[in-house]
């Protein structure tokens, strides 16, 4: 002990236990809660006064009890897994119960196949189909490890019809739909865009819509196909892509889906805002959240994942301006409630990220990411 600490050691002795013990506490509270002093105190207090036997194993490491322990703390009290290796493995048990993502995605350059990746969708073997926003060109593949897939695979048919510049994807039974713009340069790709159905196994078109006005991505219900066409929601047949109905008056509905027989829209021109309709268009509700302009929603296992369009800082009010918006996925429950949020990491200045699109594969969420050329991969823990 230092001359200095034995100094006031002999001080602090001429003050009762009451006295000592209050000082003691005020000196504690006052220290950051991560300071050293706060695990000796509680090392000090195990020595001298440890917890019984029956506690320790008929309550904290109970099989009974220790899951509910557990499930009462939240994200925040992640400090709770290093307690020992029984809280640790109940803590990841919790996290797979409430379907947390893993907050650190891995980012896959993917440049070497495709320029500004937009839409993907997972084809029966796992292979990836992607669309590119800069390309005028048809469908690119890429195998599961994110590898090149030669004109001779099992999708060359797809590979070489004439697609001019696909946008939305998705795999239905024996074909492949996608949005295709038709884009000749000097004109408008809204004007001549329609809704293809192409077989898979040599690219046939099956099927082709009526004109639809700037669609992107689209939403199965089962013979339904909910598709964004700007102001309204067009509903075809997803057989014949034959137009059922139109609902909707929306400023720019940009994606949808559908979960229990409802079509979540997302109006990429109201922020914090989701649209709810029935299968036959009828308004239901709206989902508020803290969250900017929805450009790609996804639902799964009861929560809608969300990313949004880069929002202009000039358009909030200081005090609301959140300079992760446009650079975040968020995890929200069907109320809006924000269930967990992960910041993407930014490329080299001065470019941004610019997320489009989302499609899960298994327990993995892959986002398009186009300025990086490349995909943010996350994983459900």
């Amino acid at each position: 002990m230092s001359s200095a600490n034995s100094r006031l050691a002999i001080r602090l002795d001429a003050l009762p236990r009451d006295a000592l013990l209050k000082l003691a506490a005020e000196a504690l509270t006052a220290l950051p809660e991560d300071h050293r002093l706060h695990s000796h105190t509680d090392a000090l207090i195990a020595h001298h006064k440890p917890l019984p036997a029956w506690c320790v194993e008929g309550v904290l490491l109970s099989p009974d009890l220790l899951p509910h322990l557990v499930d009462s703390i939240s994200l925040d009290d992640h400090a709770a897994a290093a307690a020992c290796s029984m809280w640790a493995a109940e803590w990841a048990a919790l996290l797979r119960r409430r379907r947390y993502m893993q907050p650190v995605p891995r980012l896959i350059e993917v440049g070497h196949i495709v320029e500004r990746p937009y839409c993907l969708t997972e084809m029966p073997d796992g292979t990836l189909c992607v669309s590119s926003d800069g390309q005028l060109k048809g469908l690119y593949f890429m195998a599961v490890q994110y590898e090149t897939v030669s004109d001779s695979s099992a999708w060359a048919g797809l590979i070489n019809a004439d697609v001019r510049r696909p946008f939305g994807m998705l795999v239905h039974e024996e074909a492949l739909l996608l949005v295709n713009t038709h884009y000749t340069p000097g004109g408008h790709p809204s004007w001549s865009s329609h809704v293809h159905r192409l077989r898979m196994t040599d690219g046939v078109e099956l099927a082709r819509s009526p004109v639809v006005r700037s669609p992107s991505e689209m939403a199965i219900a089962g013979n339904l196909l909910f598709v964004p066409t700007d102001e309204t929601i067009s509903v075809l047949d997803i057989h014949t892509l034959e137009l059922r109905n139109t609902f909707g008056e929306f400023g720019s509905a940009f994606d949808c889906a559908v979960h229990n027989d409802e079509v979540y829209v997302a109006d990429v021109s109201k922020r914090g805002k989701l649209f709810v309709h029935s299968l036959d268009g009828q308004p239901r509700r709206i989902v508020e959240g803290d969250f900017g302009m929805p450009m790609s929603i996804r639902i799964r296992d009861e929560r809608i994942y969300l990313i949004e369009c880069l929002d202009d800082e000039n358009d909030f009010d200081e005090d609301e301006f959140n300079e992760f918006v446009g650079r975040r996925l968020l995890v929200l429950e069907l109320d809006g409630t924000i269930h967990q949020q992960i910041v993407l990491p930014d490329c080299v200045a001065p470019l941004e990220p610019e997320l489009a699109s989302m499609a899960f594969r298994g327990d993995e969420l892959l986002i398009t990411d186009s300025n990086q050329n490349a995909l943010h991969v996350l994983r459900f823990f």
